[in-house]
Formats: C-alpha cells, structure tokens, sequence
C-alpha cells in the first residue's frame, strides 16, 4: 500500500551516520520507520542492554524522517515497513545515547552466550 507524507524515526549507529537532507541509505533495502519516538526508544534501549545476541545491533542515535510516498508492506507494533529505503530523508538527529561501556568480564561472558549459535552455523545448521 502507498503512504503520502510519513514523518517517523530511524535508528542509526556510529556505523551508519546520515546528514540531514540526505537519502537514508544509497541502495533500496528492507527497513522500518518508528511511528513514535517513545517506540525508537525502546528499541535504542533495548539494544544496549547488557547480554548480546547474533543479529543484535547497538543503535546509538534516533533520527527524525520523512518520505513523501513510499510503499508499505507491513505495518505493525507501531513499526511501517518498506522496501524503498532510497526515499526516505533525514530530517535531523533527535537524540544521541552512547552505547554501554563493557568490561572485559561482560565481554568474556557474552561470547559464551553467543557461542553456541556460533559453533550451529559453523556446523551448517542453522540457515
């Protein structure tokens, strides 16, 4: 479904820093857009929290978009999603949260949580 004049909020990380203006990213790729800034977050918070998994990203900064239209495919716990990530603009970053420092305690027990998906996708079972 097509949606005109979506303004919402997009996490971003010291891996993926935007200007405002710009395209959120170069290349049309799956992505949602918070509706809330409350739902950003709780997602941003929920990234820092102290046990790592596979595929859990650390967000560090919320950023205010926009899009003139774009196609939705999925709208859900306060999540839009599309495929047409070329058309959403940056408006501005609205808050910065410096992701948690971590000794090398937390470190050392966070690879024995990961280890075990580790060792399944190194032995091919997980796909």
């Amino acid at each position: 479904m097509k949606v005109k004049n979506i303004v919402g909020y997009m996490l971003g990380n010291d891996a993926h820093i935007v200007a405002r203006g710009d395209s959120w990213l170069d290349a049309d790729r799956q992505v949602y857009i918070c509706k809330s800034f409350g739902t950003a977050k709780s997602i941003l918070q929920e990234s820092h929290r102290a046990v790592l998994e596979p595929n859990n990203i650390v967000w560090s900064t919320i950023y205010r978009v926009k899009a003139d239209e774009i196609d939705v495919f999925k709208i859900e716990n306060d999540l839009v999603w599309t495929n047409q990530a070329t058309k959403i603009v940056v408006d501005r970053p609205v808050a910065y949260y410096k992701p948690p420092y971590r000794s090398e305690f937390q470190l050392l027990a966070n690879a024995r949580c990961v280890l075990p998906y580790f060792s399944e996708l190194i032995r091919g079972k997980r796909k």
